[in-house]
């Protein structure tokens, strides 16, 4: 019974940690960083000038590449080509910004004319109240005309 318990306790614990024979060098696992791929070709264990020749190595191939697309510069090319449409839009801005500035002066002075003539109105009606008399008035001065 006591053999069945212990295996029972083994396959629960999971896999034992096997000791690496004497002279291996352990090495504990790199974190892979997002947007980072795993370099097949860097293997753990490289020797100093391994690891210089490999990071030279890259280095140049990044400035031909670099150098490559620089001279070639297909953005220039596809720029100019859409110069004539950035500069049409361009003046279809200016035109779309012109005629809202000019809508804007439209209506503050339709704004301004409105408040003028409601300031008549309101002067005029005020004028008018004040020089006639009321209608209790008017009914008995036809009653009793002293």
């Amino acid at each position: 019974m006591s053999a069945a318990l212990s295996s029972a306790r083994r396959r629960r614990a999971g896999p034992e940690a096997v000791a690496p024979p004497p002279g291996v060098r352990q090495t504990a696992p790199q974190p892979n960083f997002p947007g980072s791929q795993s370099q097949p070709n860097m293997a753990p264990g490289l020797t100093l000038p391994q690891v210089i020749a490999l990071v030279d190595k890259r280095l140049n191939n990044l400035e031909n590449f670099a150098q490559k697309y620089s001279n070639a510069s297909p953005e220039s090319e596809s720029l100019s080509a859409l110069k004539p449409l950035f500069d049409e839009y361009n003046t279809r801005f200016d035109i779309l910004a012109e005629e809202l500035a000019s809508l804007k002066d439209t209506i503050i002075k339709l704004q301004t004319y409105t408040m003028e003539v409601n300031k008549t109105l309101m002067e005029d009606r005020i004028r008018i109240l004040s020089d006639q008399p009321t209608p209790l008035e008017t009914a008995l001065n036809a009653v009793d005309p002293r």
